[in-house]
C-alpha cells in the first residue's frame, strides 16, 4: 500500500497506526486504487510536490520537488516545511484553504535550498483525503525566471518613458511607437508619426551621404551613434545625440530599430560660448593665449609636410600704462579694442592675431613659403606695416591718443623649435626692441639665443647648487656708534663646481625671474638660523641679531609667513635675534598685505628692516603705519656724502627721520673713518661697510663675536689701512659682491 509505503519512508508513524491502516486498506480496494493514483500523479509532475501533514511534517515528494531543492532523497526524509519555506503558518494556511470554495489556496513564497540560496516560487496548497485524514499537497512552481522577466518588463516600461526620447521602428523604419519625452522634443503627436517612415524627421535637414552612412553601420555592426540633425514639427532644425540599435531574430534578420534621442542643441551652444571664454579674449575678441598655444603648436606639427616657414610677432605698446592711468581704464580698453581691429587689418585672414594680456599681442604668420629669405622680408614688410598703422593717431571719445609698439620677430620653419622657445625668442627680441628706444622692430638673432642658453644653464646650476648645497652665508658686521657689535648682514655667495665663485648680481636676477629665488630665500633664512643658534651656544650674543634680505617675489608669496614660521620653529632661532630686510619697492605693491604680513611676523618677535631707505618710493604716510625696527641708508648716499652737498643733507634728513619715528638708522657701505665721523655727527646710530670689515665666513666672524665691547671702531690711524680693502679681525675669504648691504 502506498500509504504504508510512505509511512514506512518517513517514519512519521506509530507501528500500531501503520498495522491498522494497512488492515483498512487491505478491506477497501478503493483506497487502495486512490492512492495508486495520487502517487503516480505526484511523480509524473514536473512542478515540485509534496505531501505534508497536519504538523508540517513530509509525508511524500516527487523528483522534481528534490532537485528544486537540491537535496538528496536521503537528505530530505523526515524534513519539516519550514525548513525550506520560513514563512509557513500552519494555522493560516488551512483557514485560508477553509475560506477558499475549492480548498485551495495559491501563494507567492520563497524556497530555501540545501545551499542556503533562495528562489520565488508559487505554491498551491490543496487538501488531500487519506484513510479519512487530511493532509496538505503542496505544489511549487519555480516562478524566478517568470518573475524576472516581469521585473525587466517594468524596467524596460519605465526605461521607455524616461527622459530620452525614443522611437521603435519595424523593418522597413515604420514608426511603430514613441514614448512621451519623443512628442515633447520633436512637436509630434504619437498619432502624428505612427505608420510613418523614419526619415519624416529629418528630410530636409539630413545629408544624404551621412545618412547612408549612418545605416550602413547599423546594418555592419548592429548600431550606431552619433550626432544628427532633425527636424521638430514646426520646420525648426535642432541637433540630437542619437543611438540606433537594430533588433535581431536567432537567425539573424532584423525585427526592429530602436532609436534613442537627446537634444543636445543647448549644450552644443553651450559648448560653444565656453570655448569661446577658454580660448579668446573677451575684451577684444581675439584669440587668448590657449588658442595660441593650440595654432602654433598646429602650425610646428605641420611643418615637416609643408615644407614652409612662418613668423611669430611679439608686440608690446610701449606707452600704454601711462594712457590707462592718466586717461582711465575704459580708455585703455578702448585703445587695445583700436589696436586689435588695425593689427587684423594688417595681416592675412589665415594669420592669427592673439592678445596675451595687457598690453601684449602675438601675431603667428603661416604658411610663407619654404624660402626663408622670402619668409624673413615679407614677415619684416608686415612689421613695418604693423609700425605705420600703430603709430598712427587714435581718434575716439573727442579725444587723440598717441601709442607705437615694440616689435620682436622670431621665424621658424627649420624643425625641432618649440612652442615655448619660440615664445622666448619673440619675446627676447622684442626686449631688444625696447632697449634700442621703443618703436622698433627687432629680428631674432643667434646671440639673443646665446643669451637664452646661458640664462637657462645657469637657471639649471642653480637648481644643482640648492639640491647639493652649493650656497653658502657669508657674513658682514653691523657696529653700534659706540664700537659695539649689533649684529650681522646675511649675505649669500654661490660656488659652482663649473663657474668658481659668482657674485650675486650674475644669479640673483635668474633667480628672480625663474621663481629660484623663493627655495634660495628660505634656504637662505634657515641658514641664518642655525648659524645665530650656533653662535649663541658658544658666545653671550645678548643684544646681537641677523638681518636677512628678502625678495620681492618672495614676500608676497601667499605663505611667506607660514614658511618663516615654520624655520623658526625647525631650527629652535630665537625670533627676537632675526631681522627681516625689505625694500622701499616691495612694500607698494598690495600695501594691506604687506602690512598685515609684517604685524603677524612682528607679533612673533621679528623685527623689520627698511633697506636702501631713500631710492625708492619714499612716502611718510606709509612710513608711519610699518612696523619697521630700523632704517638703513643706501650706501649710494654715503659715498657722496663727503662730496656732494646733496647726499650729505638727505643722509642728515634720513637720519633725523628715523630718529623722529624711534627707529635704528644704519648706514651701509661706510669705508673710511671720514664717512664715519660724519655720520656720526649728524646722529647715525649704527654702521656697516668695508671700515669694519667685508663680507666673511662664519668661521671668520667668529674673531667679531669674541671682541670685547666698544673696541670696533677703528682708530685714526688705522683709518687708511682698513680702508684699502682688506677686511679685519679674520676675515680672509675674498670678496665676491653682494646682493644689497656689502
Amino acid at each position: 500500500m502506498i500509504v504504508r509505503n510512505i509511512l514506512s519512508k518517513t517514519g512519521t508513524a506509530d507501528p500500531v497506526q501503520l498495522q491498522q491502516r494497512h488492515d483498512s486498506c487491505s478491506q477497501n480496494n478503493e483506497y487502495s486504487y486512490i492512492e495508486q493514483k495520487i502517487a503516480s500523479l505526484i511523480h509524473a509532475a514536473t512542478d515540485g510536490v509534496c505531501i505534508i501533514d497536519q504538523y508540517g511534517s513530509l509525508i511524500e515528494f516527487n523528483e522534481s520537488f528534490i532537485r528544486m531543492l537540491g537535496y538528496t532523497r536521503e537528505d530530505i526524509k523526515g524534513m519539516h516545511i519550514l525548513q525550506w519555506e520560513p514563512s509557513w503558518n500552519c494555522i493560516n494556511i488551512r483557514d485560508q484553504m477553509a475560506a477558499s470554495p475549492a480548498h485551495i489556496l495559491t501563494v507567492e513564497t520563497v524556497h530555501h535550498r540545501k545551499n542556503k540560496s533562495y528562489f520565488d516560487v508559487e505554491v498551491t496548497y490543496s487538501q488531500v483525503p487519506i484513510n479519512g485524514e487530511h493532509y496538505v499537497c503542496a505544489t511549487s512552481k519555480d516562478i524566478s525566471e517568470r518573475n524576472k522577466l516581469e521585473q525587466d518588463l517594468r524596467i524596460a516600461a519605465t526605461a521607455f518613458e524616461a527622459h530620452e526620447a525614443m522611437l521603435i521602428t519595424d523593418a522597413e523604419q515604420r514608426v511603430l511607437r514613441v514614448n512621451q519625452e519623443f512628442s515633447v522634443v520633436s512637436g509630434y503627436r504619437a498619432e502624428d508619426v505612427l505608420g510613418e517612415s523614419f526619415s519624416i524627421l529629418h528630410a530636409n535637414c539630413q545629408v544624404e551621404p551621412a545618412y547612408a552612412d549612418m545605416w550602413k553601420k547599423v546594418r555592419q555592426q548592429g548600431y550606431w551613434r552619433g550626432e544628427m540633425y532633425t527636424q521638430r514639427k514646426n520646420g525648426e532644425f535642432y541637433l540630437v545625440w542619437c543611438t540606433m540599435t537594430a533588433v535581431s531574430k536567432a537567425d539573424g534578420s532584423v525585427t526592429n530599430y530602436v532609436f534613442t534621442m537627446t537634444d543636445i542643441t543647448h549644450r552644443k551652444t553651450a559648448e560653444r560660448e565656453i570655448r569661446e571664454l577658454a580660448h579668446y579674449d573677451p575684451l577684444t575678441k581675439l584669440g587668448n593665449r590657449y588658442l595660441l598655444h593650440e595654432r602654433l603648436q598646429k602650425n610646428l606639427d605641420s611643418i615637416g609636410k609643408t615644407n614652409s616657414n612662418g613668423a611669430l610677432f611679439f608686440i608690446d605698446l610701449d606707452n600704454f600704462k601711462t594712457i590707462n592711468e592718466t586717461a582711465g581704464h575704459e580708455t585703455g580698453d578702448k585703445l587695445l579694442q583700436h589696436v586689435s581691429q588695425r593689427l587684423l587689418d594688417c595681416v592675412r585672414s589665415t594669420d592669427t592675431v592673439v592678445r596675451l594680456g595687457g598690453d601684449e599681442f602675438v601675431i603667428i604668420l603661416a604658411d610663407l613659403g619654404p624660402q626663408i629669405d622670402q619668409a624673413t622680408k615679407f614677415a619684416q614688410q608686415i612689421g613695418e606695416r604693423i609700425l605705420t598703422h600703430l603709430n598712427a593717431p587714435y581718434d575716439f571719445d573727442n579725444n587723440v591718443y598717441y601709442s607705437s609698439p615694440s616689435i620682436g620677430v622670431a621665424m621658424f620653419g627649420s624643425g625641432g623649435e618649440t612652442v615655448t622657445e619660440l615664445l622666448r625668442r619673440a619675446d627676447l627680441a622684442m626686449y631688444e626692441a625696447k632697449a634700442a628706444g621703443k618703436n622698433v622692430l627687432r629680428n631674432f638673432v643667434p646671440a639673443m639665443q646665446d643669451t637664452v642658453t646661458a640664462r637657462s644653464k645657469l637657471e639649471s646650476a642653480m637648481r644643482r647648487g640648492l639640491q647639493h648645497n652649493g650656497f653658502i652665508l657669508h657674513y658682514q658686521p653691523q657696529i653700534s656708534c659706540n664700537g659695539n657689535l649689533l649684529g650681522a648682514e646675511a649675505l649669500v655667495r654661490w660656488y659652482d663646481p663649473e663657474r668658481g665663485w659668482l657674485s650675486p648680481s650674475e644669479f640673483i636676477p635668474v633667480a628672480e625671474e625663474s621663481g629660484l629665488i623663493i627655495p634660495l630665500g628660505l634656504q637662505v633664512l634657515a641658514m641664518a638660523c642655525h648659524q645665530l643658534v650656533e653662535w649663541e651656544q658658544q658666545f653671550t650674543l645678548d643684544d646681537f641679531s641677523i638681518s636677512v634680505n628678502v625678495s620681492a617675489r618672495q614676500f608676497r608669496h601667499p605663505e611667506f609667513v607660514q614658511q618663516v614660521m615654520d624655520t623658526i620653529k625647525q631650527t629652535g632661532v630665537n625670533p627676537h635675534k632675526l631681522k627681516l630686510e625689505l625694500t622701499e619697492t616691495m612694500l607698494v605693491d598690495n600695501y594691506d598685505d604687506t602690512i598685515a604680513k609684517m604685524t603677524t611676523l612682528k607679533c612673533y618677535g621679528i623685527g623689520f628692516s627698511l633697506d636702501d631707505f631713500g631710492t625708492g618710493y619714499s612716502s611718510l604716510s606709509y612710513l608711519k603705519r610699518l612696523p619697521l625696527d630700523q632704517l638703513k641708508i643706501d650706501q649710494s648716499f654715503v659715498r657722496d656724502v663727503l662730496l656732494d652737498q646733496d647726499g650729505a643733507a638727505i643722509t642728515q634728513m634720513i637720519v633725523t627721520l628715523g630718529s623722529s619715528l624711534r627707529l635704528v638708522v644704519i648706514a651701509e657701505g661706510v669705508e673710511t673713518e671720514e664717512q664715519r665721523a660724519f655720520l656720526a655727527r649728524q646722529g647715525c646710530h649704527a654702521y656697516q661697510g668695508y671700515l669694519f670689515g667685508r663680507p666673511m665666513t662664519a668661521d671668520s666672524f667668529r674673531a667679531y663675536l669674541s671682541v670685547p665691547a666698544q673696541t670696533l671702531i677703528p682708530a685714526p690711524s688705522e683709518t687708511a689701512i682698513i680702508s684699502k680693502s682688506k677686511p679685519i679681525k679674520g676675515a680672509n675669504m675674498p670678496y665676491l659682491g653682494s646682493i644689497a648691504g656689502d
